[in-house]
């Protein structure tokens, strides 16, 4: 529950052994000092990216939108039989659909089962998902306007050190994850908070889902910082699945709730380690 330990190996590098050495070295350092907090990309739903927006659909009680979305939302990466039963949802054939999907989507299925069975129930279509799905499209949308408060901070040049009066744990500021009991920063802080609510066209009061209690949240804050620790390079060698390419294989720990993949994100870009191909 303190945190985790990450092993990770980097490959398809067109850089030669000692460069990498020093890219890394270069970054572990700049990183270990702190990097933005954000929540990583699987927060938001995978290869579909949608989790988040199903969220803001749920708590504004557009019910309908966020099962049609869930529902129908292709992602370029899925199968051919996958992409045209979600086709076949926008196009409302919700039975043809279900005859459609393969069987290992059964969420999809028990979702168009209910709707073919109770015709404009979309809420008792969400219900068919595991209660602790339903919450993460809340706590996707939330995590999203997180990521959203960090990029304001850094737009209008005050960035990730704690301003005066800020909420903060340890000295590290405590970013917003917006529910129905939260209160505004003090101060400049508070009026970013303010404008991306304003902008996203939500209050604290949505995220009280009445008709859809499991994705109520009373918010948090969560500190816009994290510091990866003992940071080190393990292997640094010949790749053995790319020719002429090195491979480099790292660890790294980080606190609970942190996510490796925007660790590994900044060393890719700050290290250019990204293949050429």
């Amino acid at each position: 529950l303190k945190g985790n330990r990450f092993t990770v190996t980097i490959r398809n590098i067109a850089l030669s052994k000692e460069e990498i050495e020093k890219i890394l070295r270069e970054c572990f350092s700049e990183l270990e000092s702190g990097i933005a907090n954000y929540f990583g990309e699987q927060r938001f739903g995978g290869i579909r990216n949608i989790s988040h927006l199903v969220g803001k659909e749920i708590i504004k009680e557009n019910y309908e939108n966020a099962v049609m979305l869930y529902l129908s939302a292709i992602a370029p990466e899925e199968e051919p039989e996958t992409k045209k039963a979600r086709e076949l949802v926008a196009k409302r054939k919700f039975k043809e659909a279900l005859r459609t999907f393969p069987a290992k989507y059964r969420y999809e299925k028990a979702m168009l089962h209910h709707l073919i069975e109770n015709e404009g129930d979309f809420i008792g279509a969400l219900r068919k998902l595991p209660r602790k799905i339903l919450f993460l499209f809340t706590h996707a949308y939330q995590a999203y306007l997180f990521n959203e408060l960090i990029n304001k901070r850094i737009e209008h040049g005050i960035g990730l050190k704690a301003v005066e009066n800020e909420p903060t744990e340890n000295g590290i500021p405590l970013g917003l994850l917006p529910g129905y009991d939260s209160k505004f920063s003090p101060g400049v802080i508070g009026r970013l908070e303010r404008e991306l609510l304003k902008e996203h066209n939500i209050t604290f009061a949505d995220f009280k889902v009445k008709k859809l209690k499991e994705c109520s949240s009373a918010g948090s804050r969560r500190k816009i910082v994290m510091k990866p620790k003992n940071m080190r390079i393990l292997e640094i060698a010949d790749d053995e699945f790319f020719t002429g390419r090195r491979s480099c294989k790292i660890m790294f720990e980080l606190d609970k709730g942190c996510y490796a993949t925007v660790v590994l994100r900044e060393i890719m870009k700050k290290g250019d380690l990204y293949s050429e191909e």
